[in-house]
């Protein structure tokens, strides 16, 4: 490995720690905001649970639901930030890699006699396409599940229906489409009840 090789490896390793440290501040932040802004809402339903009770009064069932999420659910991974959790421990992980190895290549830059240090030069090559590559794909990956996630919450409503009523609509759609007619008034239908109870088993 020359000087000139050294000089650019290190250029190139200093710009991707800079932009791997912000990563993950940024990418640990929000994760960070997201559990605290939990911790607030269940702190502040259990405060009114309390004052309800000071008062003598019956506590509001919103709040009574809200304030039964438990302390320790708030470090627990959901989809809403599973992505950014491991968009930050993976960038978590290059920045340290990414730093042991400048630190060998400064190493071997400021010896005396340093030789040509191949397996240096191959690793160092290695890990830094690596770390390039993962800049220029982490953003678009990240685009992509964040999408993924946003349209199937938005495709939630549509689920709460049966799945018979939901073809009848597809099928009044497509028929429209064709004619321009709209579907003839059809008499209110009652919303699904649940299911009853099964009956308790026979001792």
């Amino acid at each position: 490995m020359s000087d000139d090789y050294a000089a650019l490896l290190t250029t190139l390793i200093v710009t991707v720690l800079a932009v791997g440290t912000i990563q993950t501040y940024t990418l640990m932040r929000r994760l960070g905001d997201s559990q605290t802004a939990d911790v607030r809402r269940t702190v502040e339903a259990r405060l009114r649970v309390l004052d309800a009770m000071r008062r003598g009064g019956a506590p509001d069932p919103e709040d009574l639901r809200a304030a039964h999420v438990s302390t320790v659910s708030f470090l627990a991974l959901s989809q809403r930030n599973l992505s950014a959790y491991t968009a930050g421990v993976v960038w978590s992980l290059v920045v340290v890699v990414l730093g042991v190895q400048q630190v060998k290549i400064l190493m071997w830059a400021g010896s005396a006699d340093h030789g040509d240090s191949p397996n240096l030069a191959r690793d160092s090559f290695y890990l830094v396409a690596v770390s390039v590559g993962l800049l220029l794909a982490e953003g678009v990956v990240r685009a992509f599940v964040r999408t993924f996630v946003d349209q199937r919450e938005s495709l939630k409503p549509l689920h709460a229906y049966p799945r018979e009523e939901r073809a009848e609509m597809l099928a009044a759609v497509r028929h429209f489409h064709r004619t321009g007619e709209a579907p003839a008034p059809a008499p209110p239908r009652a919303p699904a009840e649940p299911a009853p109870p099964a009956p308790p088993a026979a001792p």
